[in-house]
């Protein structure tokens, strides 16, 4: 009986945690501000950065909201929707230089039309909206849009 109350404990302590991250807003100026914030690093991650295998500007560092997390882990072929990854680009040095996000908007990613996606490197832009084609057709391959290399590494 003893041991039960500590699980209890953590959980509802972890779901504090995670109830106190505001969600990432769909608005590029809104969301710039909500990763400077450091928001999503209370999410797992990959332990370090490592070389980007895609068009992500030199190392990455990718984090995954619950939701994703969950998914990921179950093995779930398509994500729900408030699925979220951030990855921090951190260009060739060792400081984040900027960000790419994704955001599931609705349960069916509809050929990826459904996913928000937002990146910026640099105080660049890059891109920023609802069913970006670029990130639709680099992210195609993934599951459900998500390439982040699972288990997390």
């Amino acid at each position: 009986m003893h041991k039960a109350v500590p699980v209890v404990a953590f959980m509802a302590l972890a779901s504090v945690v995670h109830a106190q991250t505001p969600a990432p807003p769909l608005d590029g100026a809104a969301l710039e501000a909500w990763l400077k914030a450091g928001h999503y690093k209370q999410w797992r991650s990959e332990s370090r950065p490592h070389d980007s295998q895609g068009p992500h500007f030199g190392r990455v560092r990718a984090y995954l909201n619950p939701v994703a997390f969950e998914s990921m882990q179950s093995g779930a072929k398509d994500h729900p929707k408030g699925t979220v990854t951030v990855k921090e680009l951190y260009g060739q040095g060792d400081t984040v230089q900027g960000w790419s996000v994704a955001i599931k908007t609705a349960a069916d990613s509809s050929d990826g039309t459904n996913w928000y996606w937002y990146e910026i490197f640099q105080s660049k832009v890059v891109k920023d909206g609802q069913g970006v084609l670029l990130c639709r057709a680099c992210h195609l391959t993934g599951r459900d849009y998500v390439l982040t290399s699972w288990p997390l590494r």
